[in-house]
């Protein structure tokens, strides 16, 4: 339990990835972050997390210290788990290779860190599940119009409202108003609005206080155990909140950040 903890208390590292919310850019390419190499020295614990994580996937173990350093040892053992796992053989731990390590699977326009990562291998090891996808993260007011749109269409006015709080509504009331426009048009309406109320009072994929992740209900082998160790990790206070299918589409995820 200790050790599980620890991984899940880690900070979140990354912060500038964080302030793309408060834009109006666009596009996000996927990204786990922090992406480790050789000399890395500001990111210790997720280099300890790599670690360890290279200590149990490889066989026989490199037996790595798992010191925070990242040294010829550790990039041999990355290099070496590449080619395990038919990646890029670069020595680098970046997305392919951060998301092998926890045997997850990340959507490509999705951006999320490390720590978030490591908060739901934990909950999939305490549910016995292998996997799962991970379909969205860190939003841009852009994203965040675009995925409320898709919502709206696809599940409807009523659904989405119940979702969102008031400054949610808003945006929602604003798809209403305009609903007979093309859908770029609306989507760029939306996130004016996002960006006139506040991202992060819209919602909490673009919050600088929580770090956020949906995961696909279609990649949960066993839907019970994982809600049931959802509920756990709520009660160890490894995640602030949930909410669950039907109540969302996706299982969406919410842990508190600790400050830096």
């Amino acid at each position: 339990m200790g050790t599980i903890k620890t991984i899940l208390r880690w900070r979140l590292i990354g912060a500038g990835l964080l302030l793309l919310c408060g834009s109006g850019h666009h596009g996000l390419a996927q990204r786990i972050t922090p992406v480790l190499k050789q000399g890395t020295e500001e990111h210790a614990t997720q280099v300890k997390l790599a670690q360890r994580l290279l200590n149990q996937r490889l066989d026989p173990s490199p037996k790595l210290a798992v010191d925070g350093v990242f040294g010829p040892a550790t990039e041999r053992a990355v290099r070496r788990f590449q080619r395990q796992s038919n990646l890029d053989v670069d020595g680098v731990v970046g997305g392919q290779t951060w998301a092998g390590l926890l045997r997850l699977s990340v959507n490509s326009n999705v951006q999320v860190s490390v720590d978030a990562l490591a908060t739901l291998r934990a909950i999939l090891d305490h549910a016995g599940l292998e996997t799962a996808t991970v379909t969205s993260g860190v939003r841009t007011p852009f994203h965040q119009a675009r995925v409320m749109y898709d919502n709206i269409r696809r599940y409807g006015v009523a659904s989405q409202k119940r979702l969102y709080g008031p400054n949610g509504d808003q945006v929602i009331e604003v798809y209403e108003a305009h609903a007979e426009r093309n859908r770029n048009a609306v989507i760029d309406l939306m996130r004016r609005k996002i960006l006139q109320l506040g991202p992060s009072r819209v919602s909490k994929h673009c919050s600088s206080t929580h770090d956020v992740i949906d995961v696909a209900p279609s990649s949960i082998a066993d839907r019970k155990k994982f809600e049931a160790a959802l509920r756990w990790a709520k009660e160890q206070m490894l995640i602030s909140n949930f909410l669950q299918p039907p109540e969302d589409p996706a299982y969406h995820i919410e842990r508190v950040k600790e400050p830096k």
